[in-house]
């Protein structure tokens, strides 16, 4: 079954380093462990700040869902690597979950590259990322094409003190904040509702 997609939000990725853990081995996500990398960060969850309820009632016969991107980076000697999530709260009208919040994960490297057309920001990162299907479960159709299974963006990062600011290098269209520490830096989207 194919989606049309009236609002969607979809922001590019970001990387990550799990202190020398790998957390996946191939250019086609394959994941070689289960360590989570939200939590080997050391940054506070992000996901305890959305709203899953936002959207609901706003079409309520129309099939939607509450839409958030979070992602995580962790910075190791060579490079990063990380994980996005494009994470949807369904609307009641949305039963393709059976009313559960579902997930399309990509695990993601970059490199550090060099900052443009963002002067305060003090890190710029060119990523690539690629679906990991054993930690998606949303509906086919969402995901299950070249351009939403592998892609690639660069992202400028303002940060100050604890917090981070991601923004599209080129377009400086802003993709979320979150938080920074020594070695991890990530974000969470603002709230978009997502109609199917």
């Amino acid at each position: 079954m194919k989606y049309l997609f009236l609002t969607v939000f979809f922001t590019a990725c970001s990387p990550a380093f799990t202190n020398g853990v790998k957390i996946f081995d191939s250019e086609d996500g394959t994941s070689s462990d289960d360590n989570d990398i939200f939590s080997l960060s050391g940054l506070p969850n992000l996901e305890g700040d959305m709203d899953p309820e936002h959207c609901e009632g706003v079409m309520p016969e129309a099939a939607g869902a509450t839409s958030y991107f979070l992602g995580t980076y962790i910075e190791e000697t060579d490079g990063w690597i990380g994980k996005e999530q494009w994470i949807l709260h369904p609307t009641s009208g949305w039963t393709s979950t059976g009313g559960e919040t579902c997930y399309i994960t990509w695990d993601v490297i970059a490199e550090e590259t060099e900052v443009l057309g963002c002067p305060t920001c003090s890190l710029a990162l060119s990523v690539s990322a690629f679906v990991n299907r054993q930690e998606t479960d949303c509906p086919d159709g969402l995901w299950d094409n070249p351009q939403e299974e592998q892609w690639d963006a660069t992202y400028n990062i303002d940060t100050e003190g604890d917090s981070a600011a991601f923004s599209f290098q080129g377009s400086n269209t802003p993709v979320g904040t979150g938080y920074v520490n020594d070695t991890a830096v990530s974000f969470l989207s603002e709230v978009t509702c997502t109609w199917f």
